[in-house]
């Protein structure tokens, strides 16, 4: 994922696509390493620290975010990538769940892709 946040980051597309991007990237490895997702994000979540994927996640997210939303304070920014990173974890791991509760199928890409679509919009 991270080696994707570079790549994404190098490329000459305007601030949110390449946020959108990313964010899709992320959604469709969990979505294609379904076991090995869960375990990460388990762990991170119950063993937070500065050196866990989610943390790295976030980090290329908020230097994407900075740019996109570069009138917005560092607090707030923040914020929004946790909103960001805790939607699409919760999402996947109650994917069964939500598929009952609201019809999303996160396993299907191009439901998934107007979900995260749906998510960042408010920060256009």
């Amino acid at each position: 994922i991270e080696e994707s946040q570079k790549k994404h980051s190098s490329l000459t597309v305007d601030p949110m696509t390449k946020l959108r991007q990313s964010v899709k990237f992320t959604a469709n490895f969990l979505a294609a390493n379904p076991t090995v997702s869960r375990i990460s994000i388990m762990n991170d979540l119950s063993n937070p620290g500065h050196e866990d994927n989610s943390f790295h996640v976030a980090e290329g997210y908020l230097r994407m975010l900075r740019e996109v939303a570069s009138d917005k304070n560092e607090n707030d920014l923040k914020l929004e990538v946790i909103r960001i990173i805790s939607a699409i974890q919760v999402i996947f791991l109650r994917a069964s769940v939500l598929k009952d509760f609201m019809g999303l199928d996160f396993y299907d890409d191009s439901q998934r892709d107007e979900m995260i679509d749906k998510l960042l919009d408010p920060l256009v």
